[in-house]
């Protein structure tokens, strides 16, 4: 049976991403091997009103999908951040880039 396009994402990261989680006088640290996106809803576009950018909004965007801070998303490797933002192109109906044509 195929796939759906609509079905969460999983991507094991390359380079685990560990931040520093406070919270009053409590400070914690969280390691992240793995972060799984669920697909977008219209409503989670909201999210490039807060930030300035396309990349920034993006960032903010795959945050919000994988339920994390976007802290975590900062730390990412580029290929892992590349990953799920090829992803996110595909739910919104856009083919990832293939390069110049002549």
């Amino acid at each position: 049976m195929a796939k759906s396009v609509m079905e969460p994402f999983v991507r094991t990261l390359l380079e685990p991403v560990t931040i520093t989680l406070r919270s009053g006088d409590t400070e914690r640290e969280e390691t992240y091997s793995v972060l799984t996106l669920r697909a977008p809803k219209a409503g989670d576009l909201r999210v490039f009103d807060k930030y300035d950018g396309d990349v920034a909004g993006s960032l903010g965007l795959i945050a919000r999908l994988a339920d994390v801070s976007v802290n975590v998303i900062d730390a990412l490797a580029v290929p892992d951040y590349q990953a799920l933002s090829e992803q996110l192109k595909t739910w919104m109906g856009k083919s990832p880039e293939t390069g110049p044509t002549s």
